[in-house]
């Protein structure tokens, strides 16, 4: 997610839209809120992260049970990478939202550990001996042999991919006897490779029966939401009026088991006097404030129009008036958020 306080479109926090735009996919109750995050997101300027998002989405909670969509997402990014529309990305978020999740790798790839739990020393089993696993690699199979997953989580993310990836198959080709297609993970639009080989380590271990063989998927007509997409674009006049009219939904408050930004700033003062600056931080944005003659002070977080006419022009067609509003539409943007953790969020979903 991203790594500082950015305001979107309409002035949510952008890592809040993308943990909500989870929430909703996981829970699958509300297309019409998965689509109203996505564009969000989108229009703010930020394909590339709703790309990352789906990958990251597709491993976490679908990938070990439906392996088959994986070419699937592939083809559609490469389809937007040829012409960027909002419609490719919304097929590959519409099959992710009708798919059943699964938790496993999620569970998993959150531990996060610094260090290994164990460390396999003294002879190698006879089973290890066979495969020619590469030194660096010996405690990482060892562990996915014996299930420690503690330790295959930190070996995943401290190993270069690439190896661990011939290692990992060369211990299921071997031990397991399974046959495993020669694919690169550089053909994967997605830039967490280690993710990709601990959903595979998980793949390869389920039982084939929980396993779709099959392609079929739930497909998505763009036909049906453009004029929703059009509608969260149209200008509101006067401005101030903007945000009680945007807002649809209010970030989700439950996803404080993640690492927020809220919890790094004074978020209530930023929203209501130094969202301006923040809000420069989005291509959206800034293509708005670039337009005009300005300077961007960063040590007061400001942004400085020059000529008091363009403010006064920017003022009518941009100034949402944030700190005016009522307690109701403020809550959408910046409604408190308790801390819970992640136990308690899996809970949550998996009862």
């Amino acid at each position: 997610m991203t790594t500082s306080i950015i305001l979107t479109r309409y002035l949510y926090v952008l890592d809040e839209t993308l943990y909500s735009l989870q929430e909703s996919m996981v829970k699958g109750n509300s297309f019409d809120e998965t689509l109203f995050w996505v564009g969000e997101i989108y229009y703010s300027g930020y394909p590339d992260l709703l790309w990352e998002f789906i990958f990251e989405f597709y491993y976490n909670f679908c990938a070990i049970t439906h392996p088959k969509y994986e070419k699937k997402l592939t083809k559609f990014h490469t389809l937007f990478k040829t012409k960027a529309c909002i419609s490719k990305i919304m097929a590959a978020i519409t099959i992710l939202f009708y798919t059943k999740k699964d938790y496993t790798v999620f569970r998993h790839w959150y531990l996060k550990p610094e260090i290994p739990n164990k460390t396999y020393v003294g002879r190698d089993p006879n089973w290890y001996k066979t495969l020619n696993i590469v030194p660096q690699c010996k405690n990482l199979i060892r562990s996915i042999h014996k299930e420690n997953w503690h330790n295959v989580v930190f070996y995943l993310r401290y190993l270069d991919p690439d190896i661990t990836y011939k290692a990992v198959k060369k211990y299921f080709t071997g031990v397991h006897k399974l046959t495993l297609a020669d694919e690169l993970l550089s053909t994967i639009p997605y830039n967490c490779k280690s993710h990709i080989i601990l959903a595979l380590i998980h793949h390869l271990r389920i039982d084939e029966k929980m396993i779709q063989t099959k392609r079929v998927f739930r497909a998505y007509h763009h036909k049906r939401f453009a004029a929703a997409f059009e509608e969260s674009n149209k200008s509101v006049i006067p401005a101030y009026k903007t945000l009680p009219n945007k807002l649809k939904y209010a970030i989700n408050d439950r996803i404080g088991c993640f690492p927020l930004q809220r919890y790094t700033v004074n978020l209530n003062n930023i929203y209501w006097y130094l969202w301006e600056y923040y809000a420069y931080k989005a291509p959206l944005w800034k293509d708005r404030f670039d337009k005009y003659n300005i300077k961007v002070d960063d040590d007061k977080k400001k942004i400085i129009f020059e000529d008091d006419d363009e403010y006064e022009e920017f003022c009518e067609n941009y100034y949402y008036e944030s700190d005016e509003q009522s307690k109701e539409t403020q809550s959408k943007n910046i409604g408190p958020i308790p801390k819970i953790s992640l136990e308690t969020w899996l809970e949550d979903k998996i009862n």
